[in-house]
């Protein structure tokens, strides 16, 4: 995969459902603190300007193209593609897409497919069959949260020719193990790079588990995340990629 992004990480870190203004500092003091390489791609947690501002949620959606320009602007500094999931507003409810911001703009939107029961689904709405987005000289299948918990979104993102997979998500501490588990599975069943990003910290009355993650397709962890604000990246050898797919083939569909 010659001439394609071979760095990738995530920028974990709390997010203060309703205050965008807050959320923005943060991303910008870790992306400081990071000092991330060129060129490399990061996630960063699911809706990570808005939170889950359910009652408040149409008025960050109408904040989004800013925030998209705004992200752009930013991952343009550093040379880099920041890669995290927005509100924007679709019929009655919302939608939570994902895109990928750079100095080449904004790629995207793939959104969230499956809404978690209970009150997310009286604000949010999930969407068709998600695409994938260029990024880097790589195509890069995006899925969000509860979609971990589908094998088939991933799959399907595989079968359309990602090179890259990406979760962003706010998961629970209580269920971290679920989160470590399912990553390694959707890494190991498409035989494909995975990089995941976690909330972290106090959320909707509940802890998230941080735990963010590089995942190789063997399902070997290159990069892993504790329980708080902290950022990581790792360099990718595509060629171990290619090589396994080579062997043997167990993630194409038919």
């Amino acid at each position: 995969m010659e001439g394609k992004c071979n760095r990738v990480g995530f920028l974990q870190q709390p997010v203060v459902s309703g205050d965008i203004e807050i959320n923005v500092a943060s991303l910008k003091k870790v992306l400081e603190k990071a000092a991330p390489v060129r060129g490399t791609l990061l996630v960063m947690p699911e809706l990570w300007a808005s939170g889950f501002c359910h009652e408040s949620m149409a008025e960050a959606a109408a904040e989004t193209p800013a925030l998209l320009q705004q992200t752009a602007a930013l991952a343009a500094r550093y040379g880099i593609v920041l890669a995290g999931t927005f509100a924007e507003k679709a019929g009655e409810k919302c939608c939570n897409n994902f895109y990928l911001c750079s100095g080449a703009g904004v790629a995207g939107p793939s959104s969230k497919q499956h809404i978690f029961p209970g009150e997310e689904r009286s604000f949010i709405d999930g969407a068709e069959r998600p695409q994938l987005m260029q990024a880097g000289g790589l195509q890069i299948g995006g899925f969000i949260c509860f979609d971990l918990r589908f094998p088939e979104v991933a799959r399907g993102l595989a079968a359309q020719g990602a090179d890259l997979l990406i979760c962003s998500a706010q998961w629970p501490e209580m269920r971290i193990d679920h989160w470590l588990a399912l990553l390694k599975a959707r890494a190991i069943e498409n035989q494909i790079f995975l990089v995941a990003c976690n909330g972290c910290g106090e959320s909707g009355g509940g802890v998230l588990g941080g735990n963010s993650v590089v995942i190789s397709p063997f399902g070997e962890i290159l990069a892993q995340g504790g329980a708080g604000q902290e950022s990581a990246s790792v360099s990718l050898l595509w060629s171990e990629m290619a090589d396994m797919r080579s062997r043997y083939t167990s993630w194409r569909i038919g």
